[in-house]
């Protein structure tokens, strides 16, 4: 029966786990009008997110309208900011502009000269999503928060809501709001309420930097705390984006605020008012409000103030601390290691060799793990495509706990084969191979603190628990027998239900690519429950659970990536329209690497057979495309608008026009000589070692009459040209098959986009 206490132990972590990751339960509408309510939120979802409304889309003045009346029913006052952003990514040469309609609106407080609070939100989407979570959800959790703070009363700061516009093309809204709006100046704090899926707890993921204080106002607040420094230390590091990035980069203090769970719901038409949680909604809602509440009748703001280590606590409590008390944790949990060592070496059943045995052993078992689980995630299963990742989304229960059987089966097994091998583990005594285990978390941790403190805790506060279990185990029942046992697993299971909750929002960020990530968290409950690891590893029949869980792993895995689309569980597809200047330049396409029933038929309606091709610049990979039958469709043009000699070389100017009302222009240009002075409508480009090479340019909802780019050559040269304008809709008279509901369009699918070559020579 012993073997069974792993099983207990680890049923009741996850159990707590879950307990931990689970949203709070829904406020109907008809609550009092004080507090938050997602009953009254998700009205405004349903009507927002009716249809896909990306920049430059027709549907997006229709969304325009009606927070233009919800805001003023609010007494927000709103202003329409039309203006114009811009993104860039240098090193892969892409620049980003677009016209924007940013809505702005003030709830006044009693005190109008203090700093306001912005609380902001994008309400574009991205093309063929409705966008029920990204971003709608927090646009109307940020109108429900308004609704509550007028119903309590004015507060002393003002509070502006801000939408912006084009954040899916580019942080664009931002980029103008933050760049020249002059309410930005009014501001003195932002936060960005954000989503990433479709469900799950709204993540407390990013600070500004020197935000201590802030973050302790934040873990006091929150009913339910969600947030690590080990997230917002990542987010930080990684070329991600979001409104709030620009706000940032300007000097703003501020928070972001999303939730991560159900990524079915992320940038796809299954992103629906009835596919996301309320749930998440009502966390969403209670966390930014306590938090507003606070800072609106601050007499100033947290100060910047240095760096903390922090974490919540099985998603009910929450810790921060100074950097430096990292080390007093470490400190502890050494001098517990010491405690244990001491007693176990003069109770005679401790050795050096041992010790170094069980390091050996715990290091095997990371080692395995990250080749095994990352072997199984890469080549088995072929993360290298959306649709094949948004395949194993539809089923991503069976996915989390798939894998979660395949890391303690794939560990159990490592673990049990070390333990049978003489030389390894067969005589070794399970005290020192604990001990072994303890000091690799102690380096671990150690190494953490001194090159990443935010993320030391991921280590330091498993080794500080694990070490409490065996100083316990030992100093009250000498570290041997049941009493022990239950005393040490019993500590342990604790631990390993924070490290499990870790785990479990590690796994929803990033684990479905990165099966791998799993490792430390594994790695951390075996050193937590290792006297249950022995036990079962030691029974009868060592090797029946790793073959049971490995088994049972692998099939829930692997249904999930076979299973077919179905409507509950519907696959990404896309085909689309391209028409070129040429009579043989009108083709169906498809960027996918397998073509499905839908989009097959969709390529082939025309007669055309689907065949592999490059469709470069625009696309980087290679796609289906068929022949087409001929359309009238109007093409964008390129014409050379000015040129002429300039201090700094010949100047070019062309204009680029749309033809067709469409939402995005996107231009590549590759010139025979390096290019200066790069201005893309108006706004410098930091281009450079251009010749040879296509750089890329887009524009989202370019107006009727077009943009420019000029560029000056201080030598002669030439240049090619090509540009695309990507309108909604299949060209008027076009065949297409009608789609099932196991498919769900992506990207560019159901657009037309007119393809126009140019070229000239100075």
């Amino acid at each position: 029966m012993k073997s069974l206490i792993f099983f207990v132990a680890m049923g009741a972590a996850l159990l707590l786990a879950a307990l931990a990751l689970r949203v709070p339960g829904v406020r109907d509408a008809d609550i009092p009008a004080q507090q938050f309510s997602a009953g009254r939120a998700m009205e405004d979802i349903r009507a927002i997110a009716a249809r896909p409304h990306p920049i430059g889309s027709a549907d997006q003045q229709r969304v325009r309208d009606y927070l233009v009346s919800r805001m003023t029913a609010l007494g927000l006052s709103p202003q329409l900011r039309p203006g114009e952003g811009t993104f860039s990514l240098p090193q892969r040469r892409i620049f980003v502009a677009g016209q924007v309609t940013n809505i702005v609106g003030v709830l006044p407080g009693t005190e109008p000269n203090l700093p306001a609070i912005l609380l902001m939100a994008h309400y574009d989407t991205v093309p063929n999503s409705p966008g029920a979570a990204d971003d709608t959800a927090g646009v109307a959790a940020a109108l429900e928060i308004v609704a509550n703070l007028k119903a309590v009363g004015p507060r002393a700061r003002d509070v502006i809501v801000l939408f912006t516009d084009g954040e899916e093309a580019g942080l664009l809204g931002s980029d103008a709001f933050f760049g020249g709006d002059p309410l930005a100046k009014r501001v003195g704090l932002v936060l960005n309420l954000e989503a990433r899926g479709g469900g799950g707890r709204a993540v407390m993921f990013e600070t500004s930097e020197g935000a201590g204080k802030l973050v302790s106002l934040y873990g006091w607040h929150a009913s339910l705390p969600t947030a690590n420094s080990l997230t917002a230390f990542v987010y930080r590091h990684m070329p991600n984006g979001t409104d709030l990035t620009n706000a940032l980069r300007r000097g703003f203090a501020g928070m972001n605020f999303a939730y991560l769970g159900d990524e079915l719901d992320y940038h796809t038409a299954h992103a629906t008012p009835e596919n996301i949680d309320p749930g998440s909604v009502q966390h969403m809602g209670d966390s930014v409000l306590a938090l507003v509440k606070a800072l609106a009748d601050a007499s100033e703001f947290p100060r910047e103030s240095r760096e903390l280590v922090y974490s919540d606590i099985l998603g009910i409590g929450f810790v921060a601390y100074p950097v430096s008390a990292g080390w007093l944790l470490i400190g502890i949990a050494a001098a517990l290691v010491v405690f244990v060592v001491f007693r176990w070496r003069a109770a005679g059943r401790l050795s050096a060799a041992d010790v170094t045995r069980g390091a050996g052993l715990f290091l095997c078992v990371a080692v395995g793990l990250v080749v095994a689980l990352g072997l199984i995630g890469w080549s088995m299963l072929g993360f290298t495509d959306m649709q094949m990742k948004y395949a194993l989304l539809t089923r991503y229960g069976l996915v989390l706990s798939g894998y979660a059987a395949l890391t303690a089966g794939l560990a159990l097994a490592i673990i049990a084969g070390f333990l049978a091998v003489p030389f390894l583990g067969r005589d070794a005594r399970p005290e020192g191979l604990w001990c072994g285990g303890l000091l690799l978390l102690l380096i671990a941790a150690t190494g953490l603190q001194v090159a990443a403190p935010a993320t030391a805790f991921m280590v330091a506060w498993p080794l500080l628990m694990a070490a409490l279990a065996a100083a316990l185990a030992v100093a009250f029942f000498g570290g041997q027998g049941g009493r022990a046992l239950i005393a040490a697993t019993v500590v342990g299971t604790l631990g390993a239900a924070q490290v499990a909750e870790w785990g479990g929002q590690v796994f929803v960020a990033l684990g479905v690519n990165m099966p791998a990530l799993l490792t430390l968290p594994a790695l951390s409950i075996a050193v937590l429950l290792w006297p249950a690891v022995v036990v079962l590893v030691r029974a009868v029949r060592p090797w029946f659970a790793p073959a049971a869980l490995i088994g049972l792993g692998a099939v829930a895995v692997l249904y999930a990536r076979l299973a077919p689309a179905d409507a509950g569980h519907p696959h990404l597809t896309q085909a689309f329209y391209a028409a070129g200047p040429g009579p043989q330049d009108f083709n169906r396409i498809a960027d996918f690497p397998r073509l499905d029933e839908w989009a097959r038929a969709a390529l082939t309606a025309d007669g055309g057979e689907p065949a592999s091709e490059e469709f470069s610049p625009f696309l980087t990979t290679k796609v289906w495309s068929a022949a087409a039958k001929p359309a009238p469709v109007s093409l964008p043009r390129v014409a050379v608008e000015r040129m002429e000699e300039t201090p700094e070389g010949r100047l070019v100017a062309l204009r680029l026009t749309p033809m067709r009302g469409g939402r995005e222009l996107r231009l590549f240009l590759k010139p025979s000589v390096d290019l200066g002075n790069v201005v893309f409508n108006g706004k410098p480009v930091p281009a450079s070692r251009m010749a040879g090479n296509w750089t890329g340019f887009g524009y989202a909802a370019p107006p009727a009459d077009g943009v420019t780019l000029s560029f000056a050559a201080k030598a002669e040269g030439r240049i090619e040209v090509k540009l695309a304008e990507v309108a909604d809709g299949w060209p008027d008279g076009a065949a297409v098959p009608l789609k099932p509901a196991a498919f769900m369009p992506w990207r560019y699918s159901d657009t037309t986009i007119g393809l126009t070559d140019f070229s000239t020579a100075w």
